[in-house]
């Protein structure tokens, strides 16, 4: 085989390698159109009402900050169409239409500022009623059931059916403990409770005898259910708090209004977290409340959920600050994105959402590469032969006829 039929060959190689690559590549990462009609009640809770061109605005440029590729019309009085193109993911977008971020940073209750209230409670839940068990077993048919097997059966049940003793015994209380010097340090947390009971648990502490042990200003808060291994998410513990809501559930001292930037980031131990940057009247907040709560943990709380309640080691006073939780990378991403383009002042609700696969690459995007391919593996191939050929040696007859 000369040197040109080899070079074409290796060319052709290569070419069919890339275009089945690519091919390959293509049918993997599948995108998605996604139509939604949506309404819009462009009026707040102020009776301001927004006007749907205002909607849009507003909608457009949570898109941007999402980098998407999307197209937003007008479709009525209160209704609106938005298409979103190349979507690799069909349920996600739907986050973009969410209110909003509402952050929040406050002042936290330790245990020790709690003891009557938590006292109250303990007392009071034991007197109420047991409450129901959580779960029973269905009748067994054991005509045909050995008397051990029966046996254990009865003991099971007997052991399901007993109820719980009081609602107290549903929260793990944080015990404290002693730093190096001896002094007794708190959990920013109270306790914690599986998720099944947060309900009971809440509707306790709001009995007024409850609530007049404790400060007229502490609210109950929940965090972001902790990670514990491999156990079912029923079982899985809630964390507990109470927050000085300084006599105002609503508004906190600093909130998201006071965010400029934020940017996803990671610690060194490779946990999620998220770098925000205040504004300038930000930054004093900032400033005050990290210099007054030295040694004591805040409550960072996103959407209603603490979802970190660092301590405070010292004042932070050049407007930075970084949050580290219990979320992941597409959690936090959707918390930038919130952060950045801030809370929608009306509500949206999706009427109707049409996905459509979009079309993989075409042919003629899928032979450029190969044919670029396969040029330059002809070229290199025939450049490569050429200049390791062997020269051809002369014979000993051939030099004596020369001579």
């Amino acid at each position: 085989m000369n040197i040109w039929a080899k070079s074409l060959l290796t060319g052709v190689i290569i070419a069919i390698t890339i275009y089945f690559i690519l091919n390959r590549s293509g049918s993997r990462s599948a995108t998605y159109a996604i139509e939604y009609t949506i309404e819009t009640a462009p009026t707040n809770k102020s009776g301001k009402t927004f006007p749907v061109s205002k909607v849009i605005s507003m909608l457009e440029k949570r898109m941007k900050t999402a980098g998407w590729k999307y197209k937003i019309t007008q479709a009525g009085n209160d209704l609106i169409r938005v298409a979103l193109f190349k979507m690799k993911d069909t349920l996600y977008p739907r986050s973009i239409f969410a209110n909003g971020a509402k952050l929040q940073f406050r002042e936290i209750y330790l245990a020790s500022e709690l003891a009557p209230m938590l006292t109250a409670f303990v007392e009071l839940s034991r007197e109420s009623e047991p409450l129901p068990p959580a779960k029973t077993i269905a009748p067994v048919k054991r005509d045909s059931m050995s008397k051990t097997a029966s046996d254990l059966l009865d003991s099971m049940e007997r052991f399901v059916e007993q109820p719980v003793e009081s609602a107290g015994d549903l929260v793990e209380f944080s015990i404290p403990y002693a730093d190096g010097s001896g002094k007794l340090m708190y959990f920013a947390e109270i306790g914690s409770v599986k998720e099944n009971d947060t309900a009971v648990v809440r509707k306790l502490f709001e009995d007024e005898r409850i609530k007049r042990s404790g400060p007229p200003n502490a609210r109950l808060f929940y965090g972001p259910p902790k990670k514990m291994g491999r156990v079912e998410k029923k079982n899985e513990m809630i964390p507990l708090y109470f927050i000085n809501t300084r006599n105002d559930p609503d508004k906190a001292p600093l909130e998201s209004e006071d965010v400029i930037d934020a940017r996803q980031d990671f610690t060194r131990e490779g946990a999620v977290s998220i770098n925000m940057q205040f504004s300038d009247y930000g930054a004093r907040k900032w400033a005050i409340m990290t210099r007054s709560n030295i040694g004591r943990p805040i409550a960072i709380i996103f959407n209603g959920l603490v979802i970190s309640a660092p301590n405070v080691l010292d004042e932070i006073a050049d407007g930075n600050s970084s949050i580290t939780g219990n979320y992941s990378v597409t959690e936090s991403e959707d918390m930038v994105r919130l952060l950045k383009t801030g809370s929608l002042p009306f509500s949206l609700s999706i009427l109707s959402a049409h996905i459509v696969p979009e079309k993989p690459s075409g042919t003629s995007k899928k032979l450029l590469p190969a044919m670029f391919g396969f040029l330059i593996a002809s070229g290199l191939t025939f450049f490569v032969f050429k200049t390791l050929k062997p020269t051809p040696t002369r014979s000993a007859g051939d030099a004596q006829n020369r001579l």
